[in-house]
């Protein structure tokens, strides 16, 4: 069975870390993916992805018929077995190219948190509408957040299937693991090396991360990581260089396994957040961690055993400070209870399985 997935361009954010994860599963079940990539390029994430076994469409988006009569003809000419659309951009115009060139089966999944106002949440209201009473979409939200704040602001009753992490490859790291991963980032001892994983976007709030580390008493030896890379971590480097934090951009990493396995603490101070699957991948590679206590984060209260801390740079510091005075021994305990926790119900299999019914024409 083909299923052809839609995404904008391919990034190492929540759906395509989700797809490569899910790939080898799918294919154990007959399941054959392939991407319909709508963005101006490919993205830095889909030599991964390709490698994963996905086969590669590029159509770049345009507001004109002739875009959407090129996707008809594609959906159209190919056999496919199910749609599962993963972007908010024009989801509605591609769920119904889908179901005229015959495909009607569609998925769509909701990724992230979209409280629209105005006209444009009328418009979204009314395609929502659509998409579940007259082309019978299947709408799955990635968390529970997700879920409430679509059936609150659209009166769209979404499925939920959470988000999932690659339990092989994010798991807690062995001693002699631990030690190669810090000599190799050049992390000394009694040095705390505090993470951060993913984009520099605004909501990502690293700008109130980076004044709570530069406001912590110079007793403590702490060292900032983060892993990803977009033009705006250019300018979160020279905030820290400004605010005298001694940190360390990598860039973009394939596998950041080893910078959880780096890790004293994994922090994720966003405004909001979807379902955040690096925050998934730091629990489930029992990394101590700092969540900011907002919308999508929250979701993960009832497996998480951590710290959690207002978005504010003058609460991240406090939290920053509480887990400093911790015992490391205690940190390290709490981590590995809640990464046994997210290995049992954000297992892969768990999710994929709960898709494959769906593309397969199981009732949501």
């Amino acid at each position: 069975m083909r299923v052809l997935h839609i995404l904008n361009e391919l990034r190492p954010s929540g759906a395509e870390t989700m797809l490569r994860a899910a790939a080898r599963y799918w294919q154990s079940q007959g399941i054959q993916g392939e991407i319909l990539i709508t963005g101006d390029s490919f993205g830095e994430y889909a030599p991964l992805l390709e490698r994963a076994g996905y086969r590669l469409h590029h159509m770049p988006f345009r507001r004109s018929v002739g875009y959407l009569w090129r996707v008809y003809r594609f959906l159209a000419e190919n056999r496919y077995g199910s749609v599962h659309i993963h972007c908010e951009r024009a989801n509605f115009w591609y769920a119904v190219l889908a179901y005229a060139a015959g495909r009607p089966r569609v998925v769509r999944s909701v990724h992230a948190l979209f409280p629209f106002q105005g006209w444009l949440r009328c418009r979204r209201f009314v395609q929502r509408y659509v998409l579940r009473r007259a082309l019978r979409v299947t709408t799955v939200a990635v968390g529970r957040t997700v879920q409430q704040l679509e059936r609150a602001t659209y009166h769209n009753p979404a499925l939920h299937i959470p988000n999932w992490f690659d339990a092989e490859r994010y798991r807690p790291a062995s001693e002699a693991e631990r030690a190669a991963a810090r000599r190799w980032f050049g992390i000394g001892d009694g040095v705390f090396a505090v993470v951060t994983v993913g984009n520099c976007a605004p909501v990502k709030n690293h700008a109130a991360l980076i004044q709570a580390l530069s406001s912590l008493p110079r007793q403590w030896r702490v060292v900032y990581l983060h892993a990803g890379c977009e033009d705006a971590a250019h300018e979160e480097f020279r905030m820290t260089q400004r605010m005298g934090v001694d940190a360390r951009f990598l860039g973009p990493l394939e596998d950041v396994g080893e910078v959880y396995a780096a890790a004293d603490l994994f922090v994720m101070p966003s405004l909001r957040e979807g379902a955040g699957i690096a925050a998934m991948e730091a629990l489930g590679a029992g990394v101590p961690a700092l969540l900011a206590d907002v919308e999508g984060l929250r979701d993960l209260r009832e497996v998480a055993d951590c710290e959690w801390t207002a978005p504010d740079a003058e609460a991240i510091a406090a939290a920053l400070q509480r887990c400093l005075s911790q015992d490391p021994d205690r940190l390290r305990e709490r981590a590995l209870r809640t990464s046994a926790r997210m290995q049992d119900k954000y297992a892969v299999a768990r999710g994929a399985a709960q898709y494959a019914g769906l593309y397969r024409g199981a009732r949501a």
